[in-house]
This record gives C-alpha cells, structure tokens and sequence, in this order.
C-alpha cells in the first residue's frame, strides 16, 4: 500500500478482497508467498492492473511477433472500416475486456468491499522453478561420493609420494656408484 507507481499514488488503501487474495496465496505455499509464481504476478496485476499484465497459464496464449501482430490488426481495422458483422463482434469483445479492466481499476484504487466479488481469481499455480527438499537417501550418497573423492584424491597422493620416493633413492644409488 505504500508503494507508488505512476498510476497509483502512495499511501493508498487496498481492499480486503486483495489482502485476502495474498493471504490465500501465502497459505497455498505454507505461509509465504513465492515472488515468481503467477498467483502473486495474478494479485500484482489487480493490484497495479496498468502496470502489470495478467499472467496468462502457460500454453493458453499464442506469442506473436511483430508482423504477425501487425497483419492481424490490419485485418481487424479493414473489417471495422467495412463495417461487418465480425467487426461488431471484434468491438464486443474489446468492450468486455476494457470493462473487466476498468472493474479491476476501480477496486484496486477504493477501498471498499462493495467489488469484492467482481475480481476474477484462478487459483492454478505455476512457479517458475520448483525446490523440493533432498531425500536422506541422497543426501547420504552424496556424503558418501565426497568421502570417496577424498579418500581417491589422499590415495593417488600417497602413491605420487612413494613412486616420488623410491625415483629418489634410485637416482642416488645410481648417483653413488658413479662417484665410485
């Protein structure tokens, strides 16, 4: 609530029905609440719907690149300019969409409960990376490979140091009959 941005001003009060929404999510996760899931990108963007996008589930959107984009809304702009039945259809939807916008606006800037209701919530997590905590199973083969390596690493030492040792003697040995 202290956190300005440029649409928002700060202090503002946020709605129960928001701080509800965040304590959902930090009990969906065992009390804290992940920064890099969608549920929390999902609650930032009817916190600041100008500033942050709907997290759209993974596979549900079709990416495109900018002549792709661009091709599409030429299309759309001939049919509005003909006037056609799919051009009506085309500003229906439009209207719907700036409609939800302007609902999640207007509950995130007052802090009454009277639009508790109206905020769209999916309750689908997906986290961009996952932590499950090792097994003992692994932990201890891991122990058990360092341990290893060690006793590999002072093995090959030791073996380095004796053929070291025995070269030595040898070159002295040889050293000697040759002074003789």
């Amino acid at each position: 609530a202290d956190l300005p941005s440029p649409t928002v001003q700060a202090p503002r009060g946020l709605d129960s029905e928001l701080i509800r929404r965040l304590q959902e999510v930090a009990q969906h996760h065992g009390g804290k609440v992940p920064l890099h899931g969608r549920l929390f990108a999902q609650w930032l963007h009817h916190a600041f719907p100008r500033e942050c996008p709907y997290p759209a589930k993974s596979g549900t959107t079709k990416p495109l690149i900018a002549n792709d984009w661009l091709e599409g809304t030429a299309e759309f702009f001939e049919g509005v300019q003909a006037g056609g039945a799919a051009a009506q259809e085309s500003r229906n939807e439009e209207a719907q969409v700036a409609g939800h916008h302007a609902r999640t606006t207007d509950l995130a800037d007052n802090g009454d409960d009277e639009m508790g209701d109206i905020i769209p919530w999916d309750i689908d997590e997906e986290l961009v990376v996952s932590y499950r905590r090792p097994s003992l199973a692994h932990e201890l083969r891991v122990v058990f490979f360092a341990l290893s390596f060690i006793g590999l690493a002072f093995a090959v030492t030791g073996m380095v140091m004796r053929f070291a040792t025995v070269g030595f003697q040898a070159l002295r040995n040889q050293g000697c009959k040759a002074i003789s």
